[in-house]
């Protein structure tokens, strides 16, 4: 009885703006700036995340990464040690080459010495070598067993295009015909002499603009059948503050295929690989880049990161689902 009451009074109001203040105190309407969803619509519902969950625990690699990755850590220390070693052999062999015995019989007993230490320590590395001579088979074994990871994130991924096709296909349905609904709080700068009705039409394009920026089941096709100013406060300097009860057709917008992109991981996500020395950069087995400072594009989701110089390495396994900064401290 107290809201008809409410609406003839507000119906005899000339001033818009006291009509809706007394509306809003007849009928204890709360507004926030959150937008509110009259038809539920999620996203991605329960069901589908844990259909997500579950094709990802069938194709988990993250343990084999890790896996992989220590052992290609492993591979780089070995290899800096036999290029060392190898070095120290090229040195020895020149040394003995260029040697000359003197004449002199007071140096002939120390060059002989040298010359001798230098001939066992040659073959003490020639030994040492030999147990290096897996290292190419060794890395072959490594990169094929990246390859295979490889075609496993492309069954995983596969599987997820799969899950992607069908939540874009629920939300067409569960959205064709509806209407989204909710309310908005914003604000404008106004001219002073401006009434508060001259201020909101005057910016309602741009209202309604941000409305569809802020809702990811609106678009510019978007129709709005409710735009109703229910609160609003003008200062002095122009500041025009408010609140809009809205409601507007819904449709699939972009805003939908990027959230979900993102958490299928599709999205291209930009990380800064750093490092106190200029670092051999790998992602997922494979050399993207060189330097103390690299960026990359890479897809969000699970990846392994791994870094190397001079026999030392650091790696670990990512999950990437926004932009990050990875750093590495290598001795």
């Amino acid at each position: 009885m107290e809201f008809h009451l409410a609406l003839i009074r507000i119906n005899r109001h000339k001033n818009r703006f006291l009509l809706l203040l007394t509306l809003l105190m007849y009928t204890n309407l709360v507004y926030s700036n959150e937008i509110r969803y009259s038809q539920g619509v999620n996203i991605i519902n329960d069901e589908e995340v844990l259909e997500l969950r579950k094709i990802k625990r069938k194709y988990d690699y993250d343990k084999t990464f890790q896996k992989l990755n220590r052992e290609m850590s492993l591979h780089s220390a070995r290899v800096w040690t036999y290029e060392n070693k190898k070095n120290e052999l090229e040195e020895i062999k020149n040394y003995l080459s260029e040697s000359v015995i003197s004449i002199d019989s007071t140096s002939e007993k120390i060059k002989m010495d040298e010359l001798l230490l230098a001939i066992n320590e040659k073959s003490k590395i020639e030994k040492d070598l030999d147990k290096f001579s897996d290292l190419s088979s060794k890395e072959d074994e490594i990169k094929s067993r990246y390859s295979n990871l490889e075609k496993t994130k492309k069954k995983l991924n596969i599987e997820k295009r799969g899950l992607l096709s069908k939540i874009i296909e629920r939300i067409h349905n569960e959205i064709k015909g509806k209407y989204v609904s909710g309310n908005y709080y914003g604000a404008v700068n106004c001219n002073k002499n401006s009434s508060i009705m001259e201020c909101i039409e005057k910016n309602e394009f741009d209202v309604k603009n941000r409305i569809i920026n802020d809702n990811p089941f609106l678009t510019e096709d978007s129709i709005f059948s409710k735009f109703d100013i229910t609160g609003a406060n003008l200062n002095l300097d122009g500041s025009l503050s408010f609140n809009i009860a809205f409601s507007a057709s819904a449709n699939f917008s972009n805003k939908i295929y990027k959230s979900l992109n993102q958490k299928l991981g599709f999205n291209l996500i930009k990380i800064s690989l750093k490092s106190n020395v200029p670092a051999e950069w790998y992602i997922d087995g494979k050399l993207f880049g060189k330097g103390e400072q690299v960026e990359a594009e890479i897809p969000s989701g699970s990846h392994g990161i791994y870094a190397t110089y001079k026999g030392k390495a650091k790696s670990s396994v990512e999950e990437i689902y926004k932009p990050v900064v990875l750093r590495y401290i290598l001795d």
